[in-house]
């Protein structure tokens, strides 16, 4: 059943709970967010008008096992306005829900010493820069020479160039992202925590820009170009480079 956290939070976050940890949500609730966590299977489509934003959490297994979710999360894509952020297997349901594949890696990613690079500056994030992450995960979305219309790589893994993060397009109107480390690893490393900052804000933003009758757009700015068909090599030349 749905129930709510910090019940006086100045923004409303719902949370679609794949197997959270708890770290995910307490770290919503110190940036002052009202969270209500949500089963996984939950129609969020049939409440999302009440909420200020999305939140897909981490969970196990392999992300096409639950794909009535993804198709889901792809109507809420189309259709909402608002921010939407996933951290691990939620970042391979808004993959899925894009149009990219996930695959089962041979291996996987696992430990607290993971290099990314970030390919877009978005926030506290600054493209160019690498950033060490913890990771525990079997699966990943593939890379492809043509992301999807609306999309493109955010970060990628600086050892096996395999997808950390995906972001939605400043020319999609959306305020999309999803990465597949987790930044508030509650044993390090910090890297990047400030993300959820970063969401929240974009949250509270969007609300006082609904107050004022404005209109928010994306907020991103791509360090590569996400219309080249060959993504897949400058992704490769960069980490490279890097």
């Amino acid at each position: 059943e749905p129930y709510v956290l910090n019940p006086n939070g100045d923004v409303n976050i719902a949370l679609l709970d794949f197997g959270s940890k708890a770290n995910i949500a307490r770290s919503l609730v110190k940036r002052n967010a009202r969270v209500t966590v949500l089963p996984w299977d939950f129609d969020f489509n049939a409440v999302r008008d009440q909420y200020d934003g999305l939140f897909l959490s981490n969970g196990p297994g392999d992300p096409k096992s639950i794909m009535d979710t993804v198709y889901r999360v792809r109507q809420t894509i189309q259709e909402w306005n608002k921010p939407i952020f996933g951290i691990c297997m939620g970042h391979q349901i808004l993959g899925l829900a894009a149009g990219l594949e996930a695959y089962r890696m041979t291996f996987g990613n696992r430990g607290h010493n993971q290099p990314v690079l970030a390919l877009a500056s978005s926030g506290s994030i600054k493209a160019g820069r690498v950033y060490v992450t913890s990771q525990n995960h079997q699966y990943a979305l593939k890379l492809t020479e043509d992301f999807p219309e609306g999309w493109a790589p955010f970060f990628i893994n600086c050892n096996d160039s395999s997808v950390e993060g995906i972001i939605s397009t400043p020319e999609s109107g959306k305020r999309i992202w999803g990465v597949q480390f987790h930044p508030e690893s509650a044993g390090g490393p910090l890297d990047t925590i400030e993300m959820f900052t970063d969401f929240v804000d974009e949250c509270r933003a969007g609300v006082a820009a609904r107050k004022g009758g404005l209109q928010l757009g994306a907020t991103s700015s791509l360090m590569i170009n996400h219309t080249s068909p060959k993504v897949l090599d400058e992704v490769k030349r960069v980490a490279v480079s890097a």
